[in-house]
């Protein structure tokens, strides 16, 4: 899982890429994944890295639609 090596360090552009244009995207599509990649960026103090994650992941699996009743 490259994502989560370039999310340790920091590489928000890599990870960008990564999920633009490989099959990383595929892989955040099951929730354990995300929230492992998740997790890792906190703990390795990733700010950058997290706010990119929070936004992607929020834009591409949640849906309003399931909160509001």
């Amino acid at each position: 899982m490259l994502e989560s090596l370039t999310c340790q360090y920091g590489k928000v552009h890599c990870v960008q890429w990564l999920l633009d244009n490989t099959s990383a995207a595929n892989e955040m599509s099951n929730s354990a994944a995300r929230f492992g990649l998740i997790q890792l960026t906190i703990q390795s103090g990733q700010d950058d890295c997290l706010k990119y994650l929070l936004s992607y992941i929020s834009a591409k699996y949640l849906e309003l639609g399931n909160f509001l009743t």
